[in-house]
């Protein structure tokens, strides 16, 4: 069987309808490198990982 029976049955045109119809994500305000960037505490669990990593193998 082929993907055709989702075509006819109508559930393809509904997927996109509710994507299209699906608001951005803008709250107004502008990225910078505070609100994107994880940090002293991403950093951290990155460097604890990766020395996790390296001791086990």
């Amino acid at each position: 069987m082929s993907g055709a029976g989702l075509v006819g049955a109508g559930v393809l045109p509904a997927v996109g309808a509710v994507l299209q119809a699906a608001p951005s994500p803008s709250d107004g305000e502008e990225f910078n490198s505070v609100t994107v960037s994880p940090g002293l505490p991403g950093f951290l669990a990155t460097f604890v990982l990766a020395v996790v990593v390296v001791a086990a193998s």
